[in-house]
């Protein structure tokens, strides 16, 4: 059985953790306002009961209360989108990395482009029969079910790979090509 969590992973990268550093912020004001507006409710219900003897206002078209209840959502949402607006600039920005990779998605197939290395290969989404009948269990069978070299060259610097976990490799000087297939990729 797979591992359980209740919060995102935290990754390596430095735009990982500033991902997983938006998401806890987010979730935290998110936490407060609901604790904020719950208090405010439960308060609410309590001492303004019927049986306590408390008599409803009235603000129907009052411009104050509805001015506070429409600019208070959107400075809290002004507030959440700073933060926002930088972590996914900076996931944007790909000047310094090491390397490039365009990831096209298709049906039931992913298409990886290694964009510096003209490389390119497909890797299949598919699940072996005995998992999806769970005769075993899910991802107990090494590399998917599959052998492990089922990745077939369609042209000098092109695979297509049956396996979720086929890669393409330089190997020495860069000269050859060969796939590899690794359960850790992905």
């Amino acid at each position: 059985m797979a591992g359980y969590a209740l919060n995102m992973t935290e990754g390596v990268t430095s735009v990982s953790h500033d991902i997983y550093d938006l998401h806890m912020t987010i979730f935290y004001s998110c936490v407060v306002i609901g604790i904020g507006v719950f208090g405010v409710m439960i308060f609410s219900i309590i001492y303004h009961r019927k049986s306590k003897g408390a008599a409803a206002a009235n603000f129907h078209e009052n411009a104050t209360v509805e001015f506070v209840w429409t600019a208070i959502p959107f400075a809290i949402l002004i507030i959440m989108a700073i933060p926002a607006t930088k972590t996914l600039i900076d996931l944007e920005d790909s000047r310094d990395a090491d390397v490039t990779i365009k990831v096209t998605g298709y049906q039931w197939k992913w298409k990886y482009d290694y964009l510096d290395e003209d490389i390119s290969f497909f890797s299949n989404l598919s699940t072996n029969r005995d998992e999806i009948a769970n005769k075993v269990a899910k991802g107990a069978l090494p590399f998917g079910g599959r052998q492990a070299n089922r990745c077939a060259h369609q042209s000098e610097n092109s695979f297509s790979c049956d396996l979720k976990r086929c890669y393409p490799r330089l190997v020495g000087t860069g000269t050859r090509r060969e796939t590899r297939c690794d359960p850790r990729v992905h």
